[in-house]
C-alpha cells in the first residue's frame, strides 16, 4: 500500500512565515547598534543650533512609548567663544507617546536628565551663550504642539556669570518627591537653590515648582514659590503659573521688602528714588504679553 505525506495548509504555512518574520526583526533589533544614527543626530542637532553638538551614546528602547537615551551630550559655546562649554548631561532619557505624532503632536510622557552641567556665562558687551541663533519660524508652517509630562532631574547644576550685572552665583536643582498629605497622592517636585553675588551684592534664593508640566489637570496648575535675598531686599513670591511652557498666565503673590526702593533697579530694570526702608505687597500676573503689579500696599519709612 502506497502513503501520501501530509502536506501542510497554506493557512498555517502563512503563519508560520510571519512568525519567522517576526522573530528575524526582533533578534534584529535586540542586537541593532543605534550609534549607526548618532552621526546624523548629531549634525542634524549642530546644524540647528549653530553649535557643535556631540553625543558620547545613542540608544532606544522599543514600545508603544518607546525611550531615547543620550549619554554624555554636550553642546559648545558659539564660536565667538572657543573656550570651554554651555553646557552637558550625563544622561537624557526621552520617552515619546508614538500615536500622537500620527497627529502632529510631540508628547513627551516623562523626562529625565541625570548630571546637568551647564556654564551660563556673557562677555563684555553682555551676549551670553545661552542665547542661541535660531532659525525663524515659518508662519505657513503649522506648529508643532509639544506637551510635557513630568520632568526629573538628578544631580543638576547651572554656574552664572555675567561681568556687565556683576553677577557671579551657581543654581542647584534636583527633583524629589512631595510631602503628602493623609490619603493624597505625593507629587514630584523641582528644588532648586542659589547663592552667590548679583549686582555686587550677596544674593541666596530658593525656588520650589511643580515637576509635571502641561500633561497636568488645567484645573490644577502649576504652582510655584521662590524666596529670595539680594544684599538687603528681600523678595517673597508664590502663586501659579497657567501653562507655563507657554507662558499662558500666572496668579502670583509678590512681597518686597528692603532698605531703599533705589535698590530694586538691578533686579527690575526701573529706575526709582532713593527711599527709607519699605515693605510691599500685592498681586503679580502676566497677560497679554505684560507683567503686572497691582492691589499693592505697603510702607515707605514711617
Amino acid at each position: 500500500m502506497l502513503s501520501t505525506a501530509t502536506q501542510p495548509s497554506p493557512r498555517r504555512s502563512g503563519w508560520v512565515i510571519v512568525a519567522v518574520i517576526a522573530l528575524a526583526l526582533a533578534v534584529l533589533l535586540a542586537s541593532w547598534d543605534w550609534n549607526w544614527f548618532k552621526p546624523l543626530v548629531e549634525a542634524r542637532a549642530s546644524a540647528a543650533l549653530k553649535r557643535k553638538v556631540s553625543i558620547g551614546n545613542l540608544d532606544v528602547q522599543l514600545g508603544r512609548q518607546p525611550w531615547i537615551i543620550l549619554d554624555d551630550l554636550t553642546v559648545a559655546n558659539p564660536a565667538e567663544m572657543p573656550e570651554g562649554s554651555f553646557g552637558s548631561v550625563g544622561r537624557i532619557s526621552v520617552q515619546i507617546d508614538a500615536w500622537p505624532l500620527l497627529k502632529g503632536r510631540v508628547v513627551i510622557p516623562d523626562l529625565i536628565v541625570e548630571r546637568l552641567r551647564a556654564d551660563l556665562r556673557a562677555d563684555a558687551s553682555g551676549k551670553g551663550n545661552w542665547r542661541f541663533d535660531l532659525p525663524a519660524a515659518d508662519p505657513d508652517e503649522p506648529i508643532t504642539a509639544l506637551e510635557l509630562g513630568t520632568l526629573r532631574i538628578m544631580d543638576g547644576s547651572v554656574h552664572i556669570l555675567d561681568p556687565v550685572r556683576k553677577a557671579d552665583f551657581l543654581v542647584l536643582l534636583h527633583t524629589e518627591n512631595a510631602p503628602a498629605a493623609d490619603g493624597a497622592r505625593s507629587e514630584a517636585q523641582i528644588i532648586a537653590t542659589a547663592e552667590g553675588t548679583y549686582a555686587n551684592q550677596p544674593v541666596t534664593a530658593s525656588l520650589i515648582g511643580a515637576a509635571l508640566f502641561s500633561l497636568r489637570d488645567p484645573a490644577n496648575p502649576y504652582k510655584v514659590t521662590l524666596n529670595a535675598a539680594n544684599g538687603p531686599t528681600q523678595i517673597k513670591l508664590h502663586g501659579t503659573l497657567l501653562d507655563p511652557l507657554r507662558f499662558g498666565g500666572a496668579d502670583l503673590m509678590l512681597e518686597l521688602q528692603g532698605n531703599d526702593l533705589s535698590g530694586l533697579f538691578p533686579l527690575t530694570g526701573i529706575p526709582l528714588p532713593p527711599t527709607p526702608p519699605y515693605q510691599f505687597k500685592g498681586a503679580l500676573d502676566y497677560l497679554e504679553g505684560k507683567i503686572r503689579f497691582t492691589g499693592f500696599k505697603g510702607t515707605v519709612g514711617s
